[in-house]
């Protein structure tokens, strides 16, 4: 369905010229990639995408949009707002989920501008300030400080592995 200007919405390719899929791999396969009743292929990117004035724009992942307690969240909309502050350099928010996979609140991994900085003080900090910007339900119930991020072969933060750390 498409979106009306100022929606988010999912960039989908189609085209006639689309892969048959991921390598070995049927269950994404069938998750992201599909063909309509003209025989057209289609691929969902799980990219959000933003109209205005009849231009698109980037608005972050799909993968990153999740529900707390009935709540849509947007990991980036937190992420950005960390980032806001001018205590932080870098940060990946994460959510954590229960047993049954439920998301049951979010945890911040960030790195400090000033690395000296007393890190009990800076949390309390973090989450005074952060009233001002989200609901409580955005709010990281958890908020790790860290030296640096780990990045992947590309260069960016290893989110991969945050989450095993997070698990532990």
């Amino acid at each position: 369905k498409e979106v009306l200007e100022g929606e988010k919405g999912e960039l989908i390719i189609l085209s006639p010229r689309l892969s048959d899929g991921y390598w070995k791999n049927p269950e994404q396969t069938n998750l992201s990639f599909f063909t309509l009743s003209d025989g057209r292929r289609g691929f969902r990117t799980r990219d959000l995408l933003i109209q205005k004035e009849g231009l698109l724009y980037y608005a972050g992942r799909l993968d990153n949009r999740i529900k707390i307690g009935g709540n849509r969240v947007e990991l980036e909309e937190v992420e950005a707002a960390l980032t806001s502050l001018n205590i932080i350099r870098q940060c990946v928010v994460l959510p954590v989920q229960s047993e049954d996979e439920r998301v049951t609140s979010l945890i911040a991994y960030i790195t400090l501008i000033d690395p000296s900085r007393n890190s009990l003080d800076v949390i309390i900090l973090i989450k005074k300030l952060l009233k001002d910007f989200l609901p409580s339900y955005m709010i990281p119930q958890k908020i790790i400080i860290l030296p640096e991020f780990k990045t992947n072969s590309s260069g960016k933060i290893d989110r991969g592995y945050l989450r095993l750390r997070h698990e532990d």
